[in-house]
């Protein structure tokens, strides 16, 4: 577990920010990408519960500190800290929410194949505390082409009372570089939003709102870059969402494989900058 280096100067409180249509949202798992979701929503200024299974690491949520470092996250919470809470209890934190975000982790099994059990049990767990209003089920974790389609699937399974019309399963990957993932997350290049039902897009579109026109007045330790204006949105069909993520993971994974190689060479026949 990293913890954040001590600030040298104290942390300042920025006023609460608003948001022409604040939704109340849920973010269900707390690591990398949970965590950076859950405090960027909240900063917005949608009203956000971020829940996870691990007691200890929720306790340390509500307590203001961070399971993991990313430059500017701590300070983030701190302006967001009124419009965020943290819980382990489904029950308490489904169903209000309009929009649910699933954030767990897909590990590689021995094979190489993602690991889409907590995928499963986070969906079964969402499932079962649905409340019968229309509510936006966002996909966020990596995972191969056709997991939405699943994931509405083990919805129709589980959900007590189930409105095919109500429960929406939404693709939106996301592109986040370690280091600088609030960058990333607050002045995007894209955002890819995939569904097969237009209310879903619709939803996400309302959500993401001070994102897409730039509305917000940005963080002074994160600022506005010059000439920025705005992501471009990229709305599209579930599968096609899913397929974007690989092919940006490939291409991303391409470009390294690439560098090292040419590296290598530059080695062998005695390259060397001057």
């Amino acid at each position: 577990m990293t913890q954040a280096p001590e600030n040298e100067q104290a942390l300042t409180v920025t006023q609460p920010l608003k948001v022409a249509q604040p939704l109340k949202v849920t973010v269900v798992g707390t690591g990398y990408v949970g965590l950076g979701t859950a405090i960027m929503l909240a900063y917005l200024g949608h009203s956000v519960v971020g829940l996870d299974v691990d007691q200890a690491k929720v306790e340390m949520l509500r307590a203001g500190e961070l399971p993991i470092y990313e430059p500017g996250l701590d300070q983030l919470l701190l302006d967001s800290r009124e419009r965020i809470e943290w819980t382990t209890d489904y029950q308490a934190a489904i169903p209000d929410a309009d929009v649910i975000f699933i954030c767990v982790g897909t590990p590689p099994n021995p094979d190489g194949s993602p690991n889409l059990k907590y995928v499963a049990q986070a969906a079964q767990s969402i499932a079962r505390n649905l409340n019968g209003k229309t509510q936006v089920i966002v996909n966020k974790s990596t995972v191969p082409v056709g997991t939405g389609d699943w994931v509405a699937r083990i919805l129709e399974e589980h959900a007590r009372d189930y409105h095919t019309n109500r429960y929406l399963v939404v693709s939106n990957p996301e592109f986040l570089r370690e280091g600088t993932a609030l960058f990333d997350s607050l002045y995007p290049d894209r955002i890819v939003l995939g569904s097969d039902r237009a209310e879903g897009i619709e939803r996400l579109k309302a959500l993401y709102a001070p994102l897409l026109d730039q509305s917000f007045t940005p963080p002074s330790y994160v600022p506005r870059p010059e000439g920025y204006t705005r992501p471009e949105l990229v709305a599209t069909a579930l599968s096609s969402a899913e397929m974007i993520k690989y092919a940006a993971n490939a291409f991303l994974a391409l470009k390294i494989s690439f560098a090292n190689e040419i590296a290598g060479l530059c080695e062998r026949v005695g390259g060397r900058h001057r």
